[in-house]
C-alpha cells in the first residue's frame, strides 16, 4: 500500500502479537488494517476473541462481506 502522507504512519504486525496482547495493541496503534492478502490466516477463528476484544477499529481492506466473515465462529 503506498500513501503518501507525514501524518499517518503504518507498521506491519502479526496477528498472533496482537492476539498476545490486546492492551499493547490497542496503546500502540490507532487502529488494525487487515489487508486482503492476510485473509486465509485472519479468518482462522482463533482470532475470533480478538477482534471481538479489541478496543481499536479494525477495518478488512478488500473484503465485500464487511467483517462478518471473521468475527463468526464456525461451527
Amino acid at each position: 500500500m503506498n500513501v503518501h502522507t507525514k501524518k499517518v504512519s503504518f507498521t506491519s504486525v502479526s496477528l498472533d502479537d496482537v492476539s498476545k496482547d490486546l492492551v499493547k495493541a490497542a496503546q500502540t496503534f490507532d487502529a488494525l488494517f487487515v489487508m486482503k492478502s492476510q485473509f486465509s490466516i485472519a479468518d482462522d477463528d482463533q482470532y475470533v476473541p480478538t477482534y471481538r476484544s479489541l478496543t481499536i477499529p479494525t477495518f478488512f481492506i478488500g473484503t465485500e462481506q464487511l467483517y462478518l466473515p471473521f468475527v463468526i465462529e464456525e461451527r
